[in-house]
Parts: C-alpha cells; structure tokens; sequence
C-alpha cells in the first residue's frame, strides 16, 4: 500500500487535497465499525480500529494527519466506548492505562510508519529517476538508429532490446537466442567472418568492432557496425555492445566511389575526345576542299554521306568534351530561341522517319547570359530523354515565354519540354536524376538527365516536372527557369555533381 501514496491513485489524491475531511471519514468509519461490534466487545478492545485508522491517514495524508486521527480516536472511545459511555473519563484506573497504552502505540505506528513512508518515497523517487534516464536512453538510441545487445561468452545466448531487435529485422516477441541464430541473420558472406572476430574478442578480452550486412525477412539488406566491450558480472562473461545502422552512410560511400569512377570515365572520354579531334579536323578541312572542286555526279553522295558522318563524330566529341570541361566555359548573352532553333532542327532531321513532331511555342527570344555550349547540351540531352521515350508518331512540344520564378522575384526565362509519351513510373521518379537510371531497357545509358542536373547545379537554375502514366493522358513535362547567372570560374563537371539540382522537383499531376 505505501507506494500507492506516490502513485496517483484516487485515495492518495483525495488525502492530500482534503487532509482534514480525510481524518475526519477515517474517524468516523472506525467508529462505527466498532459500534457494530459493541454487542459482542462491550468496552473490551476498543481501540485497535482507531489505531488501524490512524496508520491509513498517517500514509495517505502524512504524519500530522496521523496524530489528528489517533487523538480524535482516542477521544471517541473514551467518549462513546468507555465507561461511563457518553462522557469524558474513566471509570478505573485500568481504562485510564489503556488510554495510555493506546497513546504510546499509536505514537509508535506513526513514526514508524512514517519513516517507512520516507524510505519508500526514496525509493519511488530512485526508481523513477532509473525510469526516465531508460526511457531518455531508449529515445536516444532510437533516434541515432542504434540498439543494445550482450552475449553471454559461455552459454552462447545473445539478448538485444527492442531497437537492436528491429535493426536486425527480428519480431518483438523474440527476446535472446543462440549465436548461431544471431549469425543467420547476417549476410551468408559476412557469417564466417563476424563469428570468428567474435571468438578472437572474446578470447583476447579485447573490445568488438566489426560492420557486416544483415537481411530482413523481406530481403531488405541493411548495414551495421555492432561494437562491444567484455563486462564480468560475477561468474559471467559477457560481450555487451550496441548496433549502429550505417546503411546511409555505406550508400553514400558507394555513390562517392561511383562518382569517382565516373569522373575518371569522363577525364578518360575528354582526352580521346582531344585525341580524336586532331585528326577529325584533318578529316573535316579535307572534305571542306573537297568540296570546293569539281566532284564527279555518282561521287556526290559518297562525299555527302563522309560529310554527314564527320559531322556526327564531332557532336559525339563535343558531348564527350562537356562532360569533363578543362576550363571554364566563356560567358556571354545570346538568344535562347537561336540555340534551340539549331538543336531542334537536328532532331527533326534525324526522327523525320519515325514521324516524330517538334511543335515549337516561342513567346520570347530568351536572352539569357550562359555558356552557349551548356545551353546546347542541356537542350539536346532533354530532346533526346522526350524522343526516346516516344512511340512513332508522337508529339514534343518545346516552349519559351518569361515569367517570374516562385522562390525568386527576378524575371527569368522558362523553358518547357513536354511530350505525350508513356509518362514516369511512380518507381522511378524519385530516382530520376541519378546517374544509369532510364527507363529505356539498355537502350540508353540514364546519363542525359544527370548531365542536366550538373548544369543546373552549376547556374542554380531551377527545374520542374510534372508527369502521368494514366491511359489516353500520359505524357511529361519539364520546365527549367532560367536566370542571369552569376558562374563561378570554379566550374564544377556536370559529371562530378553529386548533390541533388537547385530545384529538381516533381508533382504527380499529369503534364499539361
């Protein structure tokens, strides 16, 4: 009963807000216990009830509301218990001894109780300080990913809490298990490995440190770098560590590593671009002079067709080129509508057999101050992501109007591709500026996007898309906003922009 005092309950909360009725009811119910017993007592025993009274008030509302209800009990069954009945005194000496004997015992009970009560409120106060500095642990360690765990070296049973039970993809009813089903649950490349640095930690009483993948019954594959320290609790050896989730951090160390590797792809493809663009020029000057004297009729479509060819080889260098840019690219104002009038007239000559249509819609001239060269590239890989995602016969609208972006008050150039094709699965979306993720099925190599996503970093430009896979109404659309630049001459590779664009945002309505 003493710890309910603490506890709130609606006894404890009656007694200390209402101490003096609370005394008086404990009196009262005494009372009249006794008085229905008094056919059978008579003036025998009559104080125990007031003693069991005054220790329950002593409890519930404290010491001094244990001395108001002894005296006031003492008074009543001197009063209606004792003779005489109905009046103040004793009859003998032996009740006045009694009253005494009563007085002392109830002094006694008090104090006791009362040091009892001191000693429990210690106590509750003690556990609930553990309480909250566990619960405070718990919340900590929920935030940070990490959960607790203790194998016991000579029974082999390992025991985790419930955070380490869901790092591990474990149900909440299972509470320990054997080693060998704690090593299950890693990867079957990581088992072997994790058990014997487990035996070496243990054998050398030497702290445990080891980061190994763990598969959840769903096939999700996470990350973990469990830590331990030997503890001896008496007979007992244990390994007690804790469980950190470093899935994040190994994904970002591997997209760090594929950016690496990228960038050397990219310098690698820029020097055999220079390498190439040597003797192409050689090539092009020669077919040049070619041209300017007389060729024989059935030689014509030869030199044409050479001249077409080095043409695209020089594209395909000049994308090589960007992706890897040696120095700052030069800055200047131009038209906007002059580049893509260029960029779009090559597509419409090479997609005119799949009857492909570019419907053009250009409110302004879109006069804007950037690399020529950006602006190229940009437009032409966001036509060919449209193109390729058509079927024959379909439909790309390219539009140029000024407006005023939402984040800034500046006017800027907005520049919308839009097509009526299959639309982006929902699976993809949030993936889609990514390096090697298309849609295509290995006909693309998913880096046209993510080239576009460098060049926006590089500006910090914005852009948009909205798209649908809904029948009879799917299609994208992208709209870049673009504003005067301010370029560094740091100019970052597009190839080596790892950071999400400046507003490559998405919105699930279908394209307009």
């Amino acid at each position: 009963m003493l710890p309910a005092m603490e506890s709130g309950s609606p006894l404890g909360l009656f007694a200390s807000r209402n101490p003096c009725v609370f005394c008086v009811l404990c009196v009262g119910l005494a009372l009249a216990l006794r008085m229905i017993l008094d056919p059978w007592l008579g003036s025998l025993v009559p104080y125990p009830l007031f003693l069991v009274a005054a220790v329950i008030s002593g409890m519930y509302a404290g010491p001094r509301a244990g001395i108001c209800v002894a005296a006031l009990g003492g008074l009543a069954a001197d009063y209606f218990l004792i003779p005489p009945r109905l009046s103040l005194g004793f009859a003998s000496f032996g009740y006045l001894l009694g009253f005494l004997e009563y007085a002392l015992a109830a002094a006694a009970i008090i104090w006791l109780s009362n040091s009892n009560f001191s000693a429990w409120r210690q106590i509750r106060q003690t556990m609930l300080q553990l309480c909250e500095s566990e619960e405070q642990q718990r919340i900590a360690l929920a935030a940070a990913n990490m959960g607790t765990w203790s194998w016991d070296v000579e029974s082999d049973r390992v025991m985790w809490d419930a955070e380490c039970r869901r790092l591990f993809g474990l149900r909440e009813e299972i509470r320990e298990a054997d080693l060998a089903t704690f090593l299950s649950l890693l990867h079957a490349d990581d088992r072997e490995q994790s058990r014997q640095a487990l035996r070496d930690a243990a054998a050398r009483n030497a702290d445990y440190d080891e980061t190994h993948r763990v598969v959840w019954a769903d096939g999700t594959l996470r990350w973990l770098r469990c830590r331990g320290r030997p503890w001896v609790e008496g007979k007992r050896r244990l390994m007690v560590g804790v469980s950190l989730d470093v899935t994040s951090a190994k994904k970002a160390e591997e997209a760090m590593q594929a950016n690496e590797r990228l960038a050397g792809a990219a310098r690698l493809a820029s020097a055999l671009a220079h390498e190439i663009n040597n003797p192409l020029n050689i090539v092009v000057n020669a077919l040049y002079l070619l041209g300017k004297s007389p060729i024989e009729a059935s030689a014509q479509p030869y030199w044409a067709a050479a001249c077409e060819a080095t043409d695209r080889v020089s594209r395909i260098t000049e994308h090589l080129l960007q992706l890897y840019p040696g120095r700052p690219a030069l800055l200047r104002r131009f038209s906007l509508r002059d580049v893509l009038e260029e960029v779009i007239r090559g597509f419409e000559k090479n997609a005119r057999h799949r009857e492909i249509s570019f419907v053009r819609r250009f409110r302004c001239e879109g006069e804007i101050e950037a690399a020529q060269e950006d602006i190229r590239h940009l437009a032409f890989n966001m036509l060919m992501n449209c193109a390729e995602n058509l079927a024959d016969g379909g439909r790309v609208v390219i539009s140029l109007s000024t407006c005023t972006d939402s984040r800034s008050p500046v006017p800027c150039v907005r520049l919308v591709f839009a097509d009526n094709g299959p639309g982006i699965p929902p699976e993809m979306r949030n993936r889609l500026f990514e390096p090697f993720v298309t849609t295509k099925d290995g006909k693309a190599t998913g880096l046209g996007l993510w080239a576009c996503r460098g060049i926006l970093n590089q500006y910090g430009w914005t852009l948009r898309y909205r798209t649908s896979t809904a029948p009879g109404r799917s299609g994208t659309c992208f709209a870049v906003y673009l504003r005067r630049a301010v370029f560094s001459s740091n100019r970052v590779p597009a190839v080596l922009a790892a950071k999400p664009a400046a507003g490559c945002e998405a919105s699930s309505p279908p394209a307009a």
